[in-house]
């Protein structure tokens, strides 16, 4: 379920598990490394019952285990007001909102990174003897159709600052869904259920639009570039 990494300072020491599944963030090429997780950072809330826990050493590459594990419970602190889902219905909800943030994450860091790799062939074109304008309108039409998908994922900074109304990205549903349940036990409401429906319906046809561009436009064009003794560029 969850894996805390503790300070090896000399003394007695506690590390707090927070009743929650680790984060689902992509991963990000500038992010700083702690030097311990504190089990500060939220993923989805695990549902009431029975969990074991164990420790383990680690020096240098070896992980030795200490002591074996122990079981415990973890139970509800009561009832709420109104009659909501069940622990087990709520955990399973938040898990398959949580597999939706990692799929978003993950499509928002895919086109970044084909968006990056679409600008340098852009950029190294210019000084691409034999380069014709074909190949030009190629690459920008490849720019244009990712931007447009990072829009439908994480919405358009422009139009928002402007506070227009448009299309709803998928960021803004799921961080609706997010919002009502993350500390909540009541459970999901009809409202919930479907933004994180439409979300995955969105992330599907995303998923498809980014391969397209990825293995059909950009290999293409990579192979273009090749052929002509393009500089060189991300992905080539």
């Amino acid at each position: 379920v969850r894996t805390l990494e503790g300070p090896t300072k000399a003394g007695f020491q506690r590390v707090a598990w927070n009743l929650r599944y680790p984060p689902v963030d992509a991963w990000q090429r500038d992010a700083q490394e702690e030097e311990w997780d504190d089990g500060s950072e939220d993923g989805a809330l695990a549902a009431p019952g029975t969990y074991s826990v164990s420790l383990a050493l680690r020096v240098g590459d070896e992980v030795t285990d200490v002591g074996g594990s122990r079981a415990f419970e973890v139970r509800p602190l009561g009832g709420g007001a109104l009659e909501g889902a069940t622990p087990a219905e709520v955990a399973a909800f938040q898990r398959s909102l949580a597999a939706a943030q990692r799929e978003h994450a993950s499509c928002v860091a895919r086109a970044a990174e084909l968006l990056e790799s679409a600008r340098a062939m852009e950029s190294v074109l210019e000084r691409t003897p034999g380069a014709t304008p074909a190949i030009h309108t190629r690459v920008r039409g490849a720019i244009r159709q990712l931007r447009a998908q990072k829009r439908r994922l994480s919405g358009d900074p422009v139009r928002e600052q402007a506070n227009e109304p448009g299309p709803v990205p998928v960021a803004s549903r799921l961080g609706f869904v997010d919002l009502g349940v993350r500390l909540s036990t009541y459970g999901p409401a009809a409202s919930h259920l479907q933004a994180l429906e439409v979300a995955n319906a969105d992330l599907a046809e995303i998923k498809v639009a980014l391969q397209v561009v990825a293995l059909r436009d950009l290999e293409q064009l990579r192979g273009e570039l090749d052929r002509l003794g393009a500089p060189w560029t991300p992905g080539r």
